[in-house]
C-alpha cells in the first residue's frame, strides 16, 4: 500500500487542501476572542509592585506570583443567557466589565497580609484586594467617613465616575485587633446584563482603602441552571467511565491479560519502560507549574513545605497513572499481538531494522498527513454545528500568556499529548478492537465482534470526553464518533504507531497553539523544540535509516504471526520456601511470649481509654423525624409530598474543638458542647428535586440533638423569592428579638461585630454577627452568634466560637507536612495491593494460585461493600445537590460504589489467593497451642499500641464513631464494618509476612533488608491511621515497625498462619471500645456480633491455611 505513488499523492493533496480549509475557517468555526493585550507578564509584575510601593501596600517585602485569566462565570453567563459571543465580544469593546485580567498576587511567607493586583489586558489597573490580618491595628471610624475615604480614593486614584453607580450595600465588621472594616457594593443602575448586574466592591480597613473590585452579579437562578445542564454532561462521561473500567480495564486489560499469561503471550518489559517514561513526563509537567501554583500559596506555610506538597502530589499522581499506563500497555500490544498476525510488532518498530524502512516510514509520515484532516473535521463539524444548530462552546483565546510562565513551556503541550496520544490509543482503541477480535475468534462471528466494539470505542471515547464544558450535553460524543471511527481504522489496518502518532500531534497542536500566536522574544525557542519533538517519530525513522544505509525491507519475524509464545510446560512447578516448624520456636521464646502477652493484657486494662468527650446519640431516625416534624408544625408549616425529606447523622468534631480542647482545656470544652460547639446531631433537610430549577433552591433544615431538641432550624430561600426590604435598624431589632428568644440573651450582653446587607431581586437580606460576652472562659477566640435575615423572616441562627486567624495559620501549617506522610502511606499501601495482585494473576497463569480462596475473600468484600453502599444510602443521599436531577446523582453514587467494590474486593481476593498458594508448603495440623499463641501475639500488640496511645498528646477530644447511626440498618455497618476492615488487614499482612519469607528464606538471610522493610511497613501503617506531628510519627511507626519485625523473626516466620488470629484479636480489642462508648443505639448488639464474626472468620482462614 504505502508503495502506491497515486496513492500517497492523493493522501498529500488531500492534506493540504483540508489545511487550508482549517486555517481559513478555523476562525468562523471557533469562537475566538479577540484583545488588545498589550501587557506581558514582566509589564505586570513591574506595574504591581509600582502601584504597592506607592500606596504603602502589605506586606513590605513580598513575592510576586502572576497570571492571566477569564472570569469563567461571567463568560458562560453572557454567552448563554445575555447574548452569545457576540455579546461577550461587545462587553470586551467596552468599559463597563473586562472578564479578562491580569492578576498580580504580593505574598510572604508566614504573612497573612497580602494583596492581589489586577489590569485590563490593555495594562490599565483595573483594581486590588489588600488582604489585612485580624491582628493589624487600625481605625474605627464611622460608616460615613469610611464611604468618604473610599469614595475619594477611588475618584482620585482609580477614575471611578459615581454618578454611574448607586449604593446598594453597605455593611461592617469588628475584627479582634478593635479595626473596623467597612464594605460599599455600588451597582450601575441603568446597565443591566439579562437580569444580571454591573458592581463594584469597596471596602476601607481601618482608615485606608484596601479593596477596589470590578465585579457582575449572575444571578443564582442561572448558576442552578447550569449546573443542572452540566449534570448531564458530567453524567455521559462517568457512563463512559463506567464503560472504561468494567469493558476495558476490568475485562480487556485484567481478564484478557490473564488469559494471555497463561498461553504465554503477554511481553511486558516494553510496556513498562514506556509507562514510566510517559509516568514521568506527566511528574515532570506537574513541576513544570510551580510557577503559577504560587498563585494558590497558602502563606501559613513556609515555601519549603508547599513546595514538598506540589512535588508530592505530582509523584503520587504519577505514580498512580504509571500503573494504569504499564497495564494498559501490556494489554493493548499482547492483544493485539494475538488478535492481529498480519500487522508488525509494536516494540519493534523503531528497531534498527524495522524502523529503516519504507513501511515503517510511510506509516509514520501518514499519521502526519491526516493531522490536517482531522483538524478540517472539527472545523467543518463546529461551522456547522454553531451556526445551524445552535451549539454552544466557550469562547477562548489563540494565545495564553499563562502558556509562557512555566519554567519550559514547550513540555506541557508534549507531556499531555504523549500521554494522551499513547494511552488513550492503547486503552480505548487496541484492547477493545482486539480483544473482541478475539473473542470472535473463540466464539465465532469475528468481524461481527469488531464491528460491535468499533462502535462501543467510538461511543465510549467521545463519552469519555462530555464533561468539557459544551452544550449539548451529547456535543462532544457526537463530534468526537467519527474521529473514533477513523483511529479504529488505522489501528485495524496498520497498528498502534500511525494512530499514536496522529493523536499526538493533532493534540500537540491543540496545546502549543498559544506557543505559536505569542509575540515575544523567545517564543521561537518554544516553537523550535515543540515542533522538533513532535517530529520526533519521523527523526527516529530517519535516524535508522542513516544507520542502515539503505531502505530495508521488512524480515518475515517483524510480523504478529512470526511470534510464539516460550514453550508451556505440562506441569509448572512452584516456587517453594523451605518450611519452618513452629516447633522450631524454642520454649523459652514461647514462654517470653505468653509472658510479653500478659504484660500487653495487663497494659491494655491499665492503660486503654474508654472515655468519650461528646454524648451518645440516643434517639433513632424515626424519633428524629417526629422531633423535626413537629417543629415544623409549631412553625406553621406544612410541606407536601412534592417534598423529599433526607436524612443523616452528623458529628462536627472539627477545627473549633480542637481550638477550644487546646486553649481553654477540657473542662470549657466540656461547657460549651452544645451551645457553642455543635453536639452530634441528626441532620433532616427537606429539598425538592422536581419542579423549577430556581424555586428548588428552597430548602429546610433541621437539627435535632440527642436528647430529641431541634436546636437550629434553617430555611434557605431561592435569592428570586420576593420579600421585604428592612433598613439596619429595623433588620437588628428582629435579630436582637431572636437572639432572646432562641438562646435567652439580651441585647446588651451582646458585642456588635458585623451587619452584612445583599441586595436581592425583590427583598433585602441580613447577616448579623454578635459576640456573647457572658461568662466566657475562653483563653483566645469568642462565642459567637449569626442571625441570618432574609426580608423580615429569621431564615438562621446558631452559635459557634470565633478561631482566631493566627491560630488557623499556626494549625494549617503543622498539619500540612504530616498530612502529606499521611496520603504518601495510603498510596504505598495501594501500590503494595496493586503490586501484590499483579504477581497474583501471573501465579494464577502459572498455576500457583489457589483459586477458591480468591472467590471467597472476593465475594465476602464485594457483598459486604455493596451492602454499605445500599445500607449508607441516607448519608451519601444528603450530599446530592437539588439542582441537578436525583437519578443522576444517584446513578453516580451507587454505579460507582459498586465499581470500587469490584476492584477492592478484586484486589484483596488476588492478594489471598497468592499468598494461600505460597503457602501451600505448610502441612502443619491446627494446633490449640499455636492459636493460644496467635492470640497471645495479638494481646501483646493491643498492649503496645495502649502504650503509644496513652503517651500520645492529646490534641483534640475524643468522638465515638456516630456514622452507623446514619444507615438504615445501623446495626450492620457496627457488625459488618470491622470484619470488612479485619479481612483487608489480614491479607496485606499474610503479603508481607509470607512475601518476606520467600525472599528471606523464613528470615534467615538480608536481615537489614528485613528491618528496613519492616520500619517501612510501620510508617506506612502508623501513616494511615493519621499522623499529629511528624515526630510522634516516626517514633511509633519505627516502634511499631521493630515491633512487628521481632514478633516475625520470634513468632510469625515460623507459623504465618497464626496472622488472622492475632490481627482477629486486634480488632477484638478495638470491639470493647465501642461497647464502652456505646455511642448509637444497637452499638453493643453490633459490637458484639461484630466480635463473633471476626473471631469466627479469624478461625476458619487460620484452618484453611494450616490444613493438608
Amino acid at each position: 500500500m504505502f508503495r502506491k505513488p497515486l496513492l500517497w499523492g492523493g493522501l498529500v493533496a488531500v492534506s493540504l487542501a483540508c489545511l487550508l480549509f482549517a486555517a481559513k475557517y478555523f476562525s468562523q468555526a471557533f469562537p475566538l476572542v479577540t484583545l488588545d493585550l498589550k501587557m506581558d507578564r514582566e509589564q505586570a509584575l513591574a506595574s504591581a509592585r509600582m502601584l504597592a510601593e506607592q500606596n504603602y501596600w502589605a506586606p513590605d517585602s513580598f513575592k510576586q506570583a502572576a497570571s492571566f485569566g477569564v472570569d469563567n462565570e461571567v463568560q458562560t453567563y453572557v454567552e448563554l443567557e445575555a447574548g452569545g459571543s457576540p455579546a461577550l465580544a461587545e462587553m470586551l469593546q467596552g468599559d463597563l466589565f473586562m472578564p479578562y485580567q491580569w492578576h498580580v498576587r504580593h505574598f510572604q511567607q508566614e504573612q497573612s497580609n497580602e494583596t492581589h493586583i489586577y489590569f485590563t489586558p490593555s495594562g490599565q489597573p483595573y483594581g486590588f484586594s489588600e488582604k489585612l490580618s485580624e491582628a493589624t491595628d487600625g481605625a474605627s471610624l464611622q460608616p460615613d467617613s469610611a464611604r468618604t475615604i473610599a469614595e475619594t480614593s477611588a475618584v482620585a486614584d482609580w477614575q471611578i465616575n459615581f454618578s454611574d453607580y448607586t449604593l446598594i450595600e453597605q455593611s461592617q465588621e469588628i475584627v479582634s485587633s478593635g479595626r473596623v472594616d467597612h464594605t460599599f457594593v455600588y451597582e450601575r443602575p441603568g446597565v443591566k446584563i439579562a437580569e444580571g448586574s454591573y458592581r463594584l466592591r469597596l471596602v476601607v480597613g481601618g482608615d485606608q482603602l484596601t479593596e477596589l473590585r470590578h465585579f457582575v452579579h449572575i444571578p443564582e437562578a442561572f448558576s442552578r441552571k447550569y449546573e443542572e445542564m452540566r449534570s448531564a454532561n458530567d453524567t455521559i462521561a462517568f457512563g463512559a467511565s463506567m464503560a472504561m473500567g468494567l469493558l476495558y480495564i476490568l475485562g480487556g486489560c485484567i481478564i484478557g491479560l490473564f488469559f494471555l499469561l497463561r498461553q504465554r503471550w503477554v511481553q511486558w518489559r516494553r510496556a513498562v519502560h514506556w509507562g514510566l517514561f510517559i509516568a514521568a513526563l506527566q511528574f515532570l509537567a506537574g513541576l513544570n507549574q510551580l510557577p503559577l501554583s504560587w498563585m494558590m500559596y497558602d502563606t501559613a506555610l513556609s515555601t519549603q513545605t508547599f513546595l514538598l506538597q506540589q512535588i508530592a502530589a505530582s509523584l503520587a499522581n504519577a505514580l498512580l497513572m504509571a500503573a494504569l499506563l504499564i497495564l494498559s500497555f501490556i494489554a493493548a500490544e499482547s492483544l493485539t499481538r494475538k488478535a492481529f498476525p498480519n500487522q508488525l510488532q509494536l516494540w519493534k518498530l523503531w528497531s534498527k531494522d524495522v524502523a529503516g524502512s519504507k513501511t515503517v516510514l510511510g506509516m509514520t509520515i501518514a499519521g502526519y498527513l491526516l493531522v490536517s484532516v482531522f483538524f478540517a473535521y472539527d472545523v467543518g463539524l463546529y461551522l456547522f454545528s454553531q451556526n445551524w444548530l445552535g451549539w454552544w462552546t466557550p469562547s477562548d483565546m489563540l494565545f495564553h500568556p499563562d502558556a509562557l510562565a512555566t519554567y519550559f513551556p514547550w513540555l506541557t503541550s508534549i507531556a499531555i499529548s504523549a500521554q494522551a496520544g499513547f494511552w488513550e490509543e492503547a486503552l480505548f482503541r487496541a484492547v477493545p478492537i482486539a480483544g473482541a477480535a478475539l473473542l470472535g475468534e473463540r466464539f465465532g462471528q469475528r468481524k461481527w465482534w469488531i464491528a460491535g466494539a468499533f462502535i462501543l470505542q467510538a461511543i465510549v471515547f467521545g463519552a469519555g470526553h462530555a464533561n468539557y464544558p459544551a452544550q449539548p450535553a451529547y456535543a462532544r460524543l457526537v463530534e468526537l464518533i467519527l474521529p473514533s471511527i477513523g483511529f479504529g481504522l488505522i489501528f485495524l489496518r496498520f497498528g498502534l504507531l500511525p494512530a499514536v502518532i496522529l493523536h499526538f500531534t493533532f493534540d500537540v497542536v491543540w496545546f502549543a497553539l498559544p506557543l505559536f500566536v505569542a509575540d515575544t522574544p523567545n517564543a521561537w525557542i518554544n516553537q523550535v523544540l515543540v515542533v522538533a519533538l513532535a517530529l520526533l517519530p519521523l527523526g527516529v525513522v530517519l535516524y535508522r535509516r542513516l544507520q542502515a544505509g539503505a531502505w530495508k525491507e521488512l524480515p518475515e519475524n517483524i510480523y504478529n504471526r512470526a511470534w510464539s509464545p516460550p514453550q508451556i510446560q505440562a506441569e509448572s512447578q512452584a516456587e517453594t520456601t523451605p518450611s519452618l516448624d513452629a516447633k522450631g520456636m524454642t520454649p523459652i521464646i514461647k514462654r517470653a511470649v505468653f509472658a510479653l502477652g500478659i504484660l500487653g493484657l495487663i497494659s491494655w486494662v491499665l492503660l486503654a481509654d474508654f472515655s468519650t468527650d461528646a454524648p451518645p446519640m440516643k434517639i433513632d431516625r424515626q424519633t428524629a423525624i417526629a422531633h423535626g416534624e413537629k417543629a415544623l408544625l409549631q412553625k406553621g408549616i406544612e410541606l407536601g409530598t412534592k417534598w423529599k425529606l433526607l436524612s443523616t447523622v452528623d458529628a462536627p468534631n472539627n477545627e473549633n474543638d480542637r481550638f477550644v480542647w487546646q486553649t481553654a482545656g477540657p473542662e470549657v470544652y466540656s461547657n460549651l458542647l452544645g451551645t457553642y460547639l455543635g453536639p452530634p446531631y441528626w441532620r433532616l433537610r427537606y429539598v425538592q428535586f422536581e419542579g423549577d430549577v430556581a424555586a428548588r433552591a428552597e430548602e429546610y433544615e433541621l437539627h435535632v440533638d440527642a436528647d430529641g431538641s431541634v436546636f437550629r432550624f434553617v430555611h434557605k430561600l431561592p435569592e428570586s423569592q420576593p420579600g421585604d426590604s428592612l433598613d439596619e435598624a429595623q433588620a437588628r431589632s428582629v435579630a436582637d428579638s431572636i437572639v432572646q428568644a432562641s438562646f435567652g440573651l439580651q441585647p446588651s450582653v451582646l458585642k456588635f461585630i458585623s451587619s452584612e446587607p445583599s441586595k436581592r431581586e425583590a427583598r433585602q437580606d441580613w447577616l448579623f454577627t454578635f459576640a456573647d460576652t457572658t461568662n466566657s472562659r475562653l483563653v483566645e477566640g469568642e462565642k459567637r452568634i449569626s442571625v441570618q435575615i432574609s426580608g423580615r423572616e429569621v431564615t438562621d441562627a446558631m452559635r459557634y466560637v470565633h478561631v482566631p486567624e493566627a491560630w488557623q495559620r499556626t494549625q494549617r501549617n503543622e498539619r500540612t507536612l504530616p498530612r502529606i506522610f499521611e496520603i504518601g502511606s495510603i498510596v504505598v499501601l495501594v501500590l503494595l495491593v496493586i503490586a501484590g495482585a499483579i504477581l497474583a494473576m501471573v501465579h494464577w497463569s502459572r498455576k500457583q494460585f489457589q483459586v477458591k480462596s480468591f472467590f471467597v475473600i472476593m465475594a465476602s468484600l464485594f457483598l459486604l461493600s455493596v451492602l454499605n453502599v445500599f445500607n449508607n444510602w441516607p448519608t451519601l443521599e444528603m450530599q446530592f445537590s437539588t439542582a441537578q436531577p436525583y437519578k443522576n446523582q444517584a446513578a453516580i453514587f451507587v454505579l460507582g460504589g459498586l465499581l470500587s467494590a469490584v476492584f477492592m474486593s478484586a484486589a484483596v481476593g488476588l492478594v489471598v489467593g497468592l499468598v494461600h498458594a505460597w503457602y501451600q508448603q505448610t502441612k502443619q495440623e491446627l494446633s490449640v497451642q499455636i492459636s493460644g499463641l496467635a492470640i497471645t501475639v495479638g494481646v501483646m500488640i493491643a498492649g503496645l499500641f495502649a502504650v503509644f496511645a496513652s503517651i500520645k498528646p492529646a490534641t483534640a477530644p475524643i468522638w465515638p464513631d456516630y456514622s452507623a447511626a446514619g444507615a438504615f440498618v445501623p446495626l450492620l455497618p457496627i457488625s459488618l464494618g470491622p470484619l470488612s476492615g479485619f479481612i483487608t488487614r489480614t491479607a496485606i499482612l499474610l503479603l508481607v509476612f509470607v512475601g518476606l519469607n520467600r525472599l528471606t528464606q523464613n528470615g534467615t538471610k538480608n536481615l537489614s533488608f528485613l528491618v528496613a522493610i519492616f520500619l517501612l511497613v510501620g510508617l506506612v501503617f502508623s501513616g494511615t491511621t493519621g499522623i499529629a506531628t511528624i515526630g510522634s510519627w516516626l517514633i511509633s511507626g519505627m516502634l511499631i515497625g521493630l515491633a512487628l519485625w521481632a514478633v516475625y523473626h520470634f513468632v510469625l516466620r515460623f507459623e504465618p498462619a497464626m496472622i488472622p488470629i492475632a490481627v482477629a484479636t486486634l480488632a477484638v480489642f478495638a470491639q470493647f471500645k465501642g461497647i464502652a462508648h456505646n455511642a448509637v443505639p444497637g452499638a453493643i448488639v453490633g459490637a458484639v456480633l461484630a466480635i463473633f464474626l471476626i473471631c469466627t472468620s479469624a478461625f476458619l482462614w487460620f484452618n484453611a491455611l494450616v490444613k493438608k
